[in-house]
This record gives C-alpha cells, structure tokens and sequence, in this order.
C-alpha cells in the first residue's frame, strides 16, 4: 500500500479528508489525530458541513484509537480550532 503524507488542517478550515488524499470517496478509512495537543472534530457528510449536526470528536491519539469510516460513506470532513493534521489509512 503506497504511503499517504498526512492531511494537513489549517485552523477553523473544513478540510475533504477524501479529497485531500486522493482516495476515492466511500473508500473505508481509519484516521488518527498525528498530535495530543489538538482537538479534531469530523463529519461524515458529501459537502462541506454547515452546522454543528452529526460532528464527532476524533480520538486523542493518547488513546490509541482511531476514526474508522466506513465504506461507502458519502464523504468525510475534519476540521480544528488550531492548526492540526491527521494520519489516514485505507482499509
């Protein structure tokens, strides 16, 4: 499996975590916050989301979990309140 450089999420920017790594869409996922000092919020949905509705905190990476999405999801968005970035894997 070729390596993906981590998705890098400029501060208070939604960020196409599909979109920016090249994988197509509905592709199953596991992502990891790359940092314990940030706070990542996701959203499945196909478009940038416009409300606070279905956005979940990803885990801490002191957990050792990680965001699975899975397959055939319409899309999937991250977005912090400081600059963050995320480790992705496809399944």
């Amino acid at each position: 499996m070729d390596s993906i450089p981590l998705v890098q999420i400029p501060p208070n920017v939604w960020v196409d975590v599909y979109a920016a790594t090249g994988i197509a869409v509905g592709t199953e996922l596991s992502v990891n916050v790359a940092s314990t000092k940030t706070s990542v919020v996701g959203s499945i949905s196909a478009t940038e989301p416009v409300t606070k509705d279905l956005i979940i905190p990803l885990p801490n990476p002191s957990t050792g979990l990680a965001a699975n999405i899975a397959a055939g999801e319409s899309g999937f968005w991250v977005r912090s309140t400081t600059k963050s970035a995320l480790s992705v894997q496809q399944q």
